[in-house]
């Protein structure tokens, strides 16, 4: 019985070295599918409690804020949902460096994941959704196609640099004290609002999840679908038109 040789320990380290190199950007990619996926399952539930929040309330659509409580929609959609501050909610994407919300979140206004479509709008400035002190929910009926306009999407936040046409230069700016009442922005005539946009979370820092009003949750690319494709343009999937 002999030991190994030097060429052989040599060649074990090199083959071991050539495998880690195959494995982990694979293993890689995989933890990224499954965060995405998870995501996609979030959201799936997210459109599903705004869709039984229509249905017990006469078709009217989850209001970004309630004008009367100041609660954003992340309150309203608890008796449909897990709680906003449970460190598994539906609210918090797997890939999202924020994982939980602060304790005295009463109305909901501190950081999550997604954010409601308020870019949809009907005629001139008429929301889609209620977001000012008077202003009422739309009814669901009032949707033109269900299964091409976003209803909740990935959201963030760049305030900094990386604030080119180019998502994956973004760089979030946010922390968990971080107001918001949980609106997405898009690009609204092909140029990017940054403040709680849609955000590139997914697909290389280039997509993100969106859910659509008829339920079904898609990954879009932010250039290619979204910025390319501004309102007025037949296949927009942000503008109820």
């Amino acid at each position: 019985m002999h030991g190994f040789t030097l060429v052989e320990l040599l060649t074990v380290v090199a083959i071991v070295g050539i495998l880690a190199a195959i494995i982990i950007p694979v293993a890689g990619r995989a933890r990224e599918s499954a965060r995405a996926s998870a995501c996609a399952s979030n959201l799936r539930q997210i459109a599903a409690a705004c869709l039984m929040f229509a249905g017990e309330n006469k078709g009217r659509l989850m209001p970004v804020k309630d004008g009367t409580t100041n609660e954003t929609w992340r309150v309203k959609i608890e008796p449909y949902l897990s709680s906003r501050r449970d460190k598994a909610s539906a609210l918090i994407c797997p890939s999202d460096p924020i994982t939980e919300y602060p304790t005295s979140s009463a109305t909901g206004e501190w950081p999550a994941s997604y954010g409601l479509n308020t870019a949809s709008q009907f005629a001139g400035s008429s929301p889609l959704l209620e977001y000012s002190a008077g202003s009422g929910s739309q009814r669901l009926t009032l949707v033109n196609r269900p299964s091409q306009l976003i209803m909740v999407t990935d959201i963030g936040r760049n305030m900094g640099a990386g604030a080119g046409a180019d998502p994956s230069t973004w760089v979030e700016d946010r922390n968990p004290g971080s107001v918001s009442f949980g609106y997405a922005r898009f690009p609204w005539n092909g140029t990017f609002n940054l403040e709680w946009s849609v955000w590139p979370r997914h697909g290389g820092k280039k997509k993100a999840n969106a859910a659509f009003y008829d339920g079904h949750v898609a990954m879009v690319d932010l250039i290619e679908d979204l910025k390319n494709r501004p309102n007025g343009d037949p296949r927009c999937l942000f503008d109820n038109h």
